[in-house]
């Protein structure tokens, strides 16, 4: 998630306040980040609560010890991963993200 997470939500927080309101930008950045990041953290352990109560349902019985459906279990993470970074691909910025070259390190 910090991989992505924290750049894109900055993007969002900042283009948001921009449209929201041109004249005072940081009072605005700091009035709307307090929900913009609460409501990240939430979605994010929703969707961790509910993965660990789906693969605890699917490893009961006599599914505890079956290497199939465990292998499945982890090949599926896989695929939800695609399935993030398909929608993480639809998100369009209006400026594109210049990267700080100050940040860069000489060779």
């Amino acid at each position: 998630m910090p991989l992505f997470g924290i750049p894109l939500s900055a993007s969002l927080i900042q283009e948001a306040a921009i449209k929201k309101d041109a004249s005072n930008v940081d009072e605005t950045i700091s009035n709307i980040s307090g929900s913009y990041n609460g409501f990240s953290m939430f979605i994010g352990s929703l969707g961790a609560a509910i993965s660990s109560i789906i693969i605890g349902l699917l490893l009961t019985g006599d599914n505890q010890r079956n290497p199939i459906i465990i292998t499945l279990l982890f090949a599926s993470q896989g695929i939800f991963y695609l399935i993030a970074v398909l929608f993480l691909r639809k998100i369009k910025f209006e400026k594109p993200i210049i990267p700080d070259e100050t940040i860069l390190l000489e060779s």
